[in-house]
């Protein structure tokens, strides 16, 4: 591993994407140009670029990865999907990165907005890199089969594993029947620098390789420019996996590498051109092709779409359930299941699973350290119901059931809210318990427009707030439900009282408050309200980029600027982006907010 790859790591917790893309980069060892200058220093430290400079370096990063033969380059032009003339393969790869960035910060920013401070971001790092696993073996299996090759064996490759670049280059050296100083002196090399490459310490550089490659391809069947590219693409796919390691350990590394070829090798044993024409018959794209009369003009369209939306696309349904059913995959189940819903639950399943977190997210206080120390019974209550809770993310998926189809959406919802009417009669003097089925019933009250749920929900947290008064979660909680109802006046009510009884104006209650002005219209008040919220709390992204829209809205464009390029280095880049679009221009302003 380089030293350079390791002051990268050192980020510290609750990275976004850019300075994952940095990390990547690094473990790459690319040479001079754009994804090593200025501005891509910017992005990868997790600063604001423009988003044509974005888009150049996320070309340069797919291109680089092309390069070292990480995937191989397909003719798109040759595809019967309408796709742009000019269309390589670094920009589809660019499309795919871009696309989980956006899930990575739509998770951190998620995560970041909990009421407690993240220190360890682990538990999502290992969640969401079983939700990417899925995920890239879909797409695997379409770049397959464009390529026209077979989807690899599944196995641990030796880069996957601790000190695979030094097992690598041990076995080079051995078959050159080189000893270590031999080797080193025809390098012009120390020894000890040779020791640190075969030992893993450190890794050979780019400007290592060319002479790496002449001194060791004597024994080997390619030839030595052949040879230095290989080197170059599992020295960096070792570095890779060194880089993910750090967070989430060997083992989990070299499980998921092998499961990504595992189920790609498995879905390609499908007939997959017949069910995804069913999945697809009622799209009027594929009207008039037959799946069994003209099998290649199908595959020309649904393959470069399995590229390029993997587990986003319309069809990765039948795919991903056909694998789950098999017994190969039990340990897996759980994750392929999830990544069939949409990837906002799944993105909220992986930052609700973290331990010893409350379930709860927002700006909220956190209920102990409101209430002082705690009793036995406090802990012994919110520890059973913070267990009940967490346990509860299983029964959102189909998980370990039937493995046919989704459940009842309506069943779930009964099943989550009886759950949260027995915690309140185990705990009736639980103000967690309390708040818990208050917040479930007010939020799916909304979703399936059953009034009297929003009206118990409500009542629920005011019963929460009033064994709680100092722990503005209850007692603001009201004033969100009726925001999910856009009954903004009510809202501003609630949250009056809100004000009126707790002890002090919290970010939680501020941020609430800005919301319901901002969409009554009082864009100057829910200004304030915003600025306020991040003076406390910096981190959280959703504030900067509503406060970024008031601004636009309110024809302050510097201000508005600076607030939504600070959303966007934070992980919310919606209202950038609508600048960007020309949303906020003197005909349209009011953006999409």
């Amino acid at each position: 591993m380089s030293k350079k790859s390791k002051r990268r790591r050192a980020v510290g917790p609750g990275p976004y994407s850019g300075q994952v893309l940095g990390a990547i980069v690094d473990a790459l060892d690319v040479g001079e140009g754009v994804l090593t200058d200025k501005t891509a220093k910017r992005m990868f430290a997790g600063r604001s670029v423009n988003g044509n400079s974005r888009k150049e370096r996320l070309k340069a990063l797919g291109q680089e990865i092309v390069n070292l033969g990480l995937v191989p380059d397909v003719d798109w032009q040759s595809q019967t999907a309408p796709f742009r003339e000019d269309l390589e393969t670094s920009d589809v790869l660019a499309g795919v990165i871009d696309v989980t960035c956006q899930w990575w910060d739509t998770l951190m920013e998620r995560v970041q907005s909990e009421s407690a401070h993240v220190s360890d971001v682990s538990h999502v790092g290992r969640g969401f890199l079983r939700f990417v696993t899925v995920d890239v073996s879909l797409r695997m299996l379409g770049w397959a089969r464009l390529a026209g090759i077979e989807v690899p064996e599944p196995q641990v490759p030796v880069w996957a594993r601790p000190n695979g670049a030094g097992e690598i280059l041990r076995g080079l050296q051995r078959d050159a029947e080189l000893s270590r100083d031999q080797l080193a002196m025809r390098l012009e090399v120390s020894p000890t620098t040779v020791d640190n490459w075969l030992d893993g310490r450190n890794l050979p550089t780019r400007y290592h390789l060319p002479a790496l490659a002449r001194e060791l391809s004597s024994a080997q069947a390619i030839g030595t420019d052949e040879l230095e590219r290989r080197l170059r693409r599992e020295f960096a796919l070792a570095n890779l996996a060194g880089t993910m390691a750090a967070v989430v350990g060997w083992d989990d590394v070299a499980a998921d590498v092998e499961a990504a070829f595992r189920f790609a090798g498995l879905m390609q044993q499908f007939d997959e051109l017949t069910p995804l024409f069913e999945e697809l018959a009622v799209d009027e794209r594929f009207a008039g092709l037959d799946a069994e009369d003209n099998p290649d003009r199908l595959a020309g369209f649904l393959l470069p779409l399995l590229v390029l939306t993997g587990s986003s696309g319309p069809f990765r349904l039948r795919l991903l359930r056909s694998l789950a059913k098999r017994p190969e995959v039990r340990d897996w189940t759980d994750d392929i299941y999830a990544v069939t819903s949409s990837i906002e639950l799944q993105l909220r399943h992986i930052a609700a699973s973290q331990p010893g977190r409350r379930m709860a997210a927002g700006l909220a206080q956190d209920y102990f350290d409101v209430v002082g120390e705690p009793t036995r019974e406090d802990l012994e209550a919110n520890e059973a119901i913070r267990t009940t809770l967490v346990g509860e993310n299983n029964d959102i998926f189909p998980f370990r059931t039937e493995m046919s189809d989704v459940p009842n959406p309506f069943s779930v919802i009964d099943r989550s809210i009886r759950l949260r009417r027995g915690l309140v009669r185990r705990f009736p003097h639980s103000a967690e318990a309390h708040y818990q089925l208050g917040s479930m019933l007010g939020m799916m009250g909304w979703r399936v427009r059953n009034h009297e749920w929003v009206e118990e929900g409500i009542m629920e947290c005011r019963v929460a707030a009033g064994l709680e008064p100092t722990w503005d979660g209850p007692a603001v909680e009201p004033g969100i439900i009726l925001c999910n109802i856009e009954d903004w006046d009510g809202a501003l009510r609630e949250l009056e009282t809100a004000e009126s009884s707790l002890p002090a104006v919290t970010p939680h209650l501020r941020n609430a408050r800005g919301y319901a002005l901002m969409n009554a219209g009082r864009l100057e008040e829910a200004l304030a309200e915003y600025l306020a919220v991040v003076e406390v709390r910096p981190d959280f992204a959703t504030a900067w980029g509503y406060a970024a829209h008031c601004a636009f809205s309110l024809g302050n464009r510097t201000e508005g600027l600076r607030y939504a390029k600070r959303a966007r280095a934070l992980g919310d880049p919606e209202t950038y982006h609508a600048w960007d679009n020309g949303a906020y221009s003197p005909r349209r302003r009011g953006g999409l907010r």
